[in-house]
């Protein structure tokens, strides 16, 4: 369980939140007696931890999110981040709580529509509201499916790690529906009870016996029936991420033939190179001037540098267009002139550079 509670720390937020939700329901449902057990698990985490830190350049403060959870970390889009300082924290919580219980809940509840088409077309129906309103309506649902799922059975180790993790979303400032996913199975759970709940209040309202049932199965039947039905036209509909994405092998091609195994690279991407290229990566931090970016390469013993493309959905051959990137190339450009860092490979097709890094 030890090694299980820090596998979980690399998931990031996911993993914290859902920890979270079973411990509490391994205290709701054992109490006193999961403490120790518990106590064992969290001293034999530290000292996995412990271990990895001294043997890898993870760092302590590496382990923890914080990212995610800051007051300064801004919003947070899939584009990057968005500036958004002036509005107090307090607020901007509660302005996040109430997109993820609209927008974010009904485009992820429903793989249809929600996109820009979406929009104008809303806005020149004169219901601009509308998706919003739809996501309410679902979380709506999905709270009162939860209630009935905590009435009967009770809470379930499934059930507790959603409510810890969505309840942990709530200080996380990120513009995407996607961090709702790692919950989806208990949204779609939810859903379907609340809608058996709603069923049953509508039956129970008509006062017709055996309608109560009746209306409760065939509304959790049809709602089953068309979330499938969406979810796989638009699963047919989409391409493929690996057309998409690119040859993700071509940043590292030439590294993972040609450079030592034991050698490290520092890159902007470092889990894919890592990954693809079978050579130690460390990140690329933002560094601002010459001293700053030597300082980091032996730190962190850096025998090379990478630059290559980005994975990018719209252009996978393109270069990496990070205003970040575009800095640390130009003081990577001075070091190549003052013979600190020379090109050991450069594809103009694969627009991929590697530099050494002299001495090394």
């Amino acid at each position: 369980l030890g090694g299980l509670v820090l596998a979980m720390t690399y998931t990031r937020t996911v993993g914290f939140f859902v920890l979270a939700g079973l411990v509490g329901y391994l205290l709701y449902r054992k109490g006193r007696v999961a403490l120790p057990g518990l106590v064992a698990a969290a001293v034999t985490s530290l000292a996995l931890a412990a271990l990895v830190v001294a043997l890898t350049t993870v760092r302590w403060v590496d382990l923890w999110p914080a990212n995610y959870l800051q007051m300064t970390a801004g919003l947070v889009s899939g584009e990057g981040r968005v500036n958004s300082q002036e509005v107090p924290y307090p607020l901007l919580l509660l302005q996040m709580a109430g997109r993820h219980l609209s927008v974010d809940m009904r485009n992820v509840m429903l793989s249809v529509g929600g996109g820009p088409a979406t929009e104008a077309l809303m806005a020149r129906w004169g219901v601009p509201w509308l998706p919003a309103l739809t996501g309410y309506l679902l979380s709506g649902v999905i709270a009162l499916g939860w209630v009935r799922l905590l009435r009967r059975p009770g809470l379930s180790a499934f059930l507790a790690a959603a409510l810890a993790y969505y309840a942990g979303l709530q200080l996380v400032l990120w513009l995407t529906g996607r961090f709702l996913y790692p919950i989806q199975p208990q949204l779609s759970l939810g859903l379907l009870a609340g809608v058996d709940g709603g069923g049953r209040l509508v039956g129970r309202w008509l006062r017709r016996p055996g309608l109560e049932r009746r209306l409760g199965v065939a509304a959790t039947g049809l709602t089953f029936a068309a979330l499938a039905v969406i979810a796989t036209a638009q699963s047919i509909r989409y391409e493929s991420s690996v057309v998409l994405a690119g040859d993700l092998e071509a940043r590292t091609r030439w590294l993972r033939e040609n450079v030592p195994a034991e050698a490290v690279v520092m890159t902007d991407l470092p889990r894919i190179d890592y990954l693809y290229g079978e050579r130690h990566t460390v990140i690329l931090p933002a560094y601002t001037d010459e001293a700053a970016l030597l300082a980091g390469l032996d730190r962190y013993e850096v025998d090379y540098l990478l630059s290559g493309p980005g994975v990018l959905w719209t252009d996978p051959t393109a270069p990496l267009d990070d205003p970040k990137w575009a800095e640390i190339m130009e003081i990577v450009e001075r070091l190549v002139s003052a013979g600190r860092l020379e090109v050991a490979y450069a594809s103009d097709v694969e627009a991929v550079v590697v530099y050494h890094v002299v001495g090394r």
